[in-house]
């Protein structure tokens, strides 16, 4: 009883381990779309998996969320993919043939979100004959593990009372043997009892008839396992599978009834307890015969190699697998990845995966109205032709397994629209361009007109704006469908743009046969210049890659025209910028200038010319005092400063334009200065001040100092209006003079004398008078007049050059 005790524990274990497995391939197949089919036929169960595995994938596998669904369409009972014994689904070696039989469907999709959908299908099985072959072998596995596609059974909704396992038939031996020999003087092994076990297994089924034409197809050998019991306990025939089968039934017609309960007992039993000696080296042994033992009733309703069917309100039952129902089918909805490759203006190649086995051919709906039948090929591939450019086309590509219409696998694609013509250009300026081209042969929805940017418009004219002067654009031009999702190939032209206006024209550095055009480049690209020049009637053109040019041989005096325009490199100017210069007019000649104290006069000499005026003024000190355009050929300025140097310039000017100056310059006549003195004196300085002249312009004197008694005499420059004589003599009289001096002209002096600080020393006369007459020396008019004589030496001697005095002193013992 240990090994059958074992079945049950091995059995629970399974369950469990399936209803994981199963879980995580619920999870796999969550998203497949699965339909379910129902053959107008009734086939027995080998017959309908076999047409169920040719026309669809396989027998129906329920779950539990198809399950209420399929019972709602069915009204009898139907077979489904389950078997006791179950061979998966493999590549087998086998013929079979069929007749053509019309055949009406019905089916019903379940899709992940749990709706099923109902439908009714009529098809066509040809009289066809299936060969395949394989290498693999299938062995028998525990009963009621998988379902007809392989998956294992992790659902089960069986009627009460199924499955129905067969009574268990207990070991039994043909015989058996006795032996006797020599006891030794060994102790015993221990002993132990079994006891019997007697259990009831009772089964409540509803009384069900089921009548079956039964032919012999089959023939399986019996696998019954015959194992001893022990130790069993609680034991029922649910927990047991056994595995037998129908063996040579040969058209059999029977009915079975099933009754509501069968009660079966069962009971085992074993030797009463014993004790085993050690046998001797020789024995005598006798066979002697064993009682048969009981073997228990055959169960009614147990069906050996039975098939599953499912009653019409859900649960399943045992039937016998040669019976005749109608079954139920199942495939996956199959999508075809379709996809279009090659794809001209008039041609395509259509690709599509293979929908598996079975199918007979591929059926092209194409747009839909025109059809094209398309027999399988290895490469799954279909050129179409003639088809019109720039076209929506709609493709169906229809898997047809016997006579039955699957999925279609649907594409919908754009053929190429035909390239633009005669793309060309017009109204170009600075900053835009006009394209335009004509409408290609085939239909489109829009073009593009590429180039920095991207345009996108429905006619066959654009103006395109925003450009950048003198720059180089390539446009191109394609031509798409409505969706975008194919263009046409590229029309393209290449534009140059005008440059842009060159800015801030001038003319400079004027002579009287030159001048000097500069101006600011214009933004964009820019090659080089023109530059048109028109003197008179004459007109000259020059080019430069600078912004600048000199234009030379002009006549003096003329007005000229500057004409100036940028250049790209596809030799188209840019706007003109136009200015008038005129040439300068020349300079004066023999400038001569006379000045007085306040003025000075000009006069010059000049080419007769017309248009021709003079621009003369004065500066002093680098500033302007006076200006004036004359039309005479002299001037006289006037209000000037006295002993101030002046520098007149005169300019010949015509039309604006002033020729080269002429300057001279002179001083004015300067006045002397005014209240010159001595404003200190010591023994040997002198400081002398003055006053400028009136309305001075100069700041420069001549000083001078000097004494004839000494016979000295200094000068010097300077600017100032005070200055110090030093190293003078004391006590002398010197003659100080102050003019103004300008350039080489000095005015009259202005003089003053003064003397320095006597350093006195007394000089003492003695006079020996003698005198033939008595009492002369010793008169008062002879001293007075030794004294007038003695005063008028000094004086002739000394003057008024240096400081002294006289002074006659009388003694009182004096005596003449």
């Amino acid at each position: 009883m240990k090994h059958l005790l074992t079945r049950p524990m091995l059995q629970k274990m399974f369950v469990l381990i399936c209803w994981g497995l199963s879980s995580a391939l619920m999870l796999l197949h969550s998203t497949a779309e699965r339909q379910y089919f129902i053959p107008n036929m009734n086939l027995t169960w080998n017959d309908a998996r076999n047409h169920c595995q040719v026309c669809f994938k396989e027998l129906v596998t329920l779950t539990p969320e198809n399950s209420q669904a399929i019972a709602n369409r069915i009204s009898s009972d139907h077979w489904i993919g389950l078997r006791k014994t179950i061979i998966p689904k493999t590549n087998s070696t086998g013929n079979s043939t069929s007749n053509t039989t019309n055949y009406a469907t019905s089916n019903f999709t379940w899709s992940s979100n749990g709706n099923f959908t109902w439908s009714s299908n009529s098809y066509l099985m040809n009289n066809s004959t299936r060969n395949t072959t394989s290498n693999s072998t299938s062995s028998r596995t525990m009963s009621w593990t998988l379902w007809a596609n392989g998956d294992p059974l992790a659902f089960q909704n069986w009627y009460p009372g199924w499955p129905v396992f067969k009574s268990t038939i207990p070991k039994s031996d043909c015989c058996s043997c006795s032996c006797t020999c020599p006891a030794k003087p060994t102790p015993t092994m221990s002993s132990f009892t079994t006891r019997y076990t007697q259990f009831t297994t009772t089964q409540n089924r509803p009384n069900i008839t089921n009548s079956s034409t039964t032919t012999n197809t089959t023939d399986i050998p019996n696998t019954t396992d015959l194992t001893d019991l022990t130790d069993f306990t609680d034991f029922t025939a649910q927990n047991v599978t056994d595995f037998t089968s129908f063996v040579n039934s040969n058209n059999t017609n029977s009915t079975t009834t099933l009754r509501p309960r069968t009660n079966s007992t069962t009971s085992f039993t074993t030797a009463t307890p014993y004790t085993t000696t050690e046998l001797p080296i020789e024995a005598t042994c006798s066979r002697s015969p064993m009682p048969t033992p009981d073997v228990p009733e055959a169960e009614d309703n147990y069906i050996e190699d039975s098939c599953v069917a499912m009653l019409s309100f859900g649960p399943w039952v045992e039937k016998n697998c040669l019976e005749v129902l109608p079954f139920i089918c199942y495939e996956d909805r199959f999508y075809s990845n379709v996809t279009m490759t090659l794809v001209t203006a008039n041609n395509a190649t259509l690709k599509w995966e293979s929908a598996g086995d079975g199918i007979s051919h591929y059926r092209i709906a194409v747009n839909p109205n025109d059809t094209v039948e398309y027999q399988q090929r290895p490469n799954l591939t279909c050129d179409l032709f003639n088809l019109k450019p720039g076209t929506q086309y709609k493709v169906q590509v229809i898997p047809v397994k016997c006579e039955r219409d699957l999925t279609p696998g649907n594409v919908t694609f754009y053929t190429k629209p035909n390239k633009v013509a005669n793309l060309s250009y017009s109204n170009v300026t600075d900053t835009s361009v006009s394209l335009s081209w004509d409408k290609p042969l085939g239909n489109l929805g829009f073009y593009f007109v590429k180039y920095d940017k991207e345009i996108k418009t429905y006619v066959e004219r654009v103006d395109v704006s925003g450009l950048t002067p003198g720059s180089n654009y390539t446009f191109t031009v394609i031509s798409a469908v409505e969706d975008n999702s194919t263009c046409s190939e590229e029309s393209y032209i290449t534009v140059y743009t005008k440059p842009g206006k060159v800015s801030n024209l001038k003319v400079s550095n004027y002579t009287d046969v030159s001048l000097c055009l500069t101006w600011d480049q214009p933004i964009g690209g820019v090659k080089d210049y023109v530059v048109w020049t028109i003197n008179g009637g004459n007109l000259t053109f020059n080019m430069t890659n600078r912004p600048e040019f000199k234009v030379s041989g002009l006549q003096m005096a003329t007005n000229i025209t500057f004409i100036v325009a940028a250049r790209n490199h596809d030799e188209q100017n840019g706007e003109n910028q136009t200015i008038h210069g005129y040439t300068a007019p020349g300079k004066v000649e023999n400038l001569t200038l006379t000045s007085e104290s306040n003025s000075i006069a000009a006069s010059w000499s000049f080419p007769n010319a017309i248009h021709i005026y003079f621009n003369v003024k004065v500066k002093w000190n680098e500033a302007v005092e006076c200006e004036k355009n004359v039309t005479e050929n002299d001037y006289k300025f006037t209000g000037l400063k006295t002993a101030a140097y002046y520098t007149v310039i005169v300019t010949a000017v015509s039309g604006g334009i002033k020729g080269f100056p002429v300057e001279s310059s002179k001083f004015t006549t300067p006045l002397q200065p005014r209240s010159a003195k001595a404003i200190n004196t010591t023994k040997n300085t002198i400081t002398f001040e003055w006053e400028p002249p009136k309305n001075a312009g100069s700041t420069t004197y001549f000083v001078t100092i000097s004494s004839s008694f000494w016979n000295i005499a200094r000068n010097t420059t300077v600017t100032g209006t005070i200055y110090k004589f030093e190293s003078l003599k004391s006590g002398s009289n010197y003659t100080f003079e102050v003019s103004t001096w300008a350039g080489d002209l000095r005015s009259n002096p202005t003089t003053v004398s003064a003397y320095t600080e006597p350093d006195e020393r007394e000089v003492t006369l003695s006079v020996l008078c003698s005198s033939s007459t008595a009492l002369l020396c010793d008169s008062r008019t002879t001293r007075e007049n030794l004294f007038k004589q003695w005063r008028a030496h000094f004086q002739t001697k000394l003057g008024g050059d240096v400081s002294w005095k006289f002074q006659n002193v009388t003694r009182p013992t004096d005596t003449v």
